[in-house]
């Protein structure tokens, strides 16, 4: 059921900071989105619309909120990133913690050999016995001219001078999806994930997109709702959507779990 934005804590929300990137995202497809940094707050919020689901996101190490399921998302070609906890690696918690899951995805299952992915599977289940876990991958769908929101086939990137941009946690996800619609990459620039573009990397970007002769540059939809409306030329987002293997079973699994 679509929601528009209800309510955000003024202190932590903006349309460039670099939190806001994932509510701007929802806010533009239409869904209730309350920003805060008081997870219990955020809940009374959202309860005042009486919601049939609430998600959570990354809310795994949130103990103080009762769940019906936790969905753990992983990397299928880095499931278990370092294999340290922080600060000396980059996960949250042991590996151990996996077993609280009541699902897992495993995300670019497609980037790795099939034998490795049931390697991972294998790792995944022995440490989340019983628990379901399906493969996902990224499928870029359309191109979307963000001046004139018209969408166009993702053929249109065939021999097109792009010049591409990001800052996500895995700017080679994003820059392969791009190499397989084949266009002529003339240049790209990356940022560390969660960055907030100032206003000279913008200038940047554009004077580096017409060094190149680029014909449209290119970005993720992220990046994008980061931008906080400054005008970037001939600007385009790569639309991507999440293809889930077996989806019919993956949803019956969570429908069954929020509606016993």
């Amino acid at each position: 059921m679509p929601f528009k934005i209800l309510s955000v804590d003024d202190n932590i929300y903006n349309p460039t900071d670099t939190i806001s990137a994932l509510p701007a995202l929802l806010d533009k497809e239409g869904y209730e989105v309350a920003v805060t940094a008081d997870g219990n707050a955020a809940y009374d919020l959202v309860f005042e619309v009486k919601p049939d689901v609430i998600v959570l996101d990354d809310g795994l190490q949130y103990w103080q909120l009762h769940r019906d399921l936790d969905i753990v998302v992983l990397s299928a070609r880095r499931p278990f990133g370092s294999g340290f906890v922080l600060p000396m690696g980059d996960l949250r918690e042991p590996i151990s913690g996996l077993r609280r899951a009541g699902l897992v995805l495993l995300t670019g299952a497609a980037s790795i050999p099939e034998d490795r992915l049931a390697s991972v599977r294998a790792a995944v289940s022995r440490l989340a016995p019983g628990v379901p876990v399906f493969a996902a991958n990224h499928e870029p769908v359309s191109i979307r001219n963000v001046e004139t929101g018209v969408e166009q086939d993702v053929t249109w990137m065939a021999d097109r001078k792009v010049f591409a941009f990001c800052g996500i946690g895995q700017p080679e996800s994003f820059l392969n999806s791009l190499h397989s619609l084949r266009p002529s990459l003339v240049g790209n620039t990356t940022f560390p994930d969660h960055y907030r573009l100032s206003d000279a990397d913008i200038t940047a970007i554009i004077d580096g997109a017409n060094v190149c002769g680029a014909e449209a540059i290119v970005t993720t939809e992220k990046d994008c709702a980061r931008l906080g409306g400054r005008h970037i030329p001939h600007l385009y987002t790569l639309v991507i959507e999440l293809k889930i293997e077996d989806n019919l079973r993956f949803a019956q699994y969570i429908a069954n779990r929020i509606n016993p």
